[in-house]
């Protein structure tokens, strides 16, 4: 079965038939809003996203595109700005922490992985440091609001480019960037991969020292 929003087609089962309406309308309401931030005046074509019905044939695919074994919690991913790869709910609740999640957190994990195929539509090269791509999803996508004074910002710096550590870590870093210089300074480094390298070691050391002040 087949949905569509106007920047996304969503492919699904009958597992999803339950929640399909909330998912569309919360799609609907959240896309506009992630595409007029990296203002993508030429969106070019429609992401495609698949909602498995089996964990196993998700792995699969995972194995297909990236030739290696996921690690069992990954739930969703995106790659060549126009795929997107999930779990139905049901499945979802199958992998490692993720025994409770519901439609809100299903909603908010497509919504990460569309705004990586946006990112990747804006400029492919600064996706892949990760504290960046990783950021802008967590923290667009509403994932860790209301939660994030549980976290302690406890990465290093090769760590948060290479994307070697937890999530919690690229959302405290690109919260306090866009807090304290703008959307318009993160559009700068989306756009130019010379200029983001340059300044992520001191945007790392930035971050480090003021979540070291607050405790965190």
């Amino acid at each position: 079965m087949k949905i569509s929003t106007k920047y996304m087609t969503i492919n699904y089962t009958e597992k999803d038939r339950e929640y399909i309406k909330y998912l569309l309308d919360y799609l609907q309401r959240n896309e506009i809003i992630i595409v007029n931030f990296f203002k993508l005046s030429n969106f070019g074509e429609k992401v495609e996203i698949t909602l498995h019905s089996n964990l196993d044939d998700f792995r699969k695919k995972y194995n297909e595109v990236y030739k290696r074994i996921p690690e069992n919690w990954v739930c969703g991913f995106a790659y060549n700005n126009k795929y997107i790869e999930t779990l139905s709910l049901s499945e979802y609740r199958k992998t490692k922490s993720h025994e409770n999640v519901n439609i809100d957190n299903l909603c908010r994990l497509i919504l990460h992985e569309f705004i990586h195929s946006c990112h990747f539509k804006a400029n492919s090269n600064s996706i892949y440091v990760r504290w960046l791509s990783e950021g802008l999803a967590t923290t667009l996508s509403g994932q860790y609001d209301n939660i994030d004074n549980k976290f302690i910002f406890d990465a290093t710096e090769e760590e948060m480019i290479n994307g070697t550590t937890k999530y919690y870590n690229y959302y405290l870093m690109f919260k306090y960037i866009i807090d304290n210089y703008g959307k318009d300074y993160i559009l700068y480094l989306i756009s130019n991969i010379e200029i983001l390298n340059k300044e992520t070691p001191k945007l790392y050391e930035e971050a480090k020292k003021y979540y070291k002040a607050k405790g965190r």
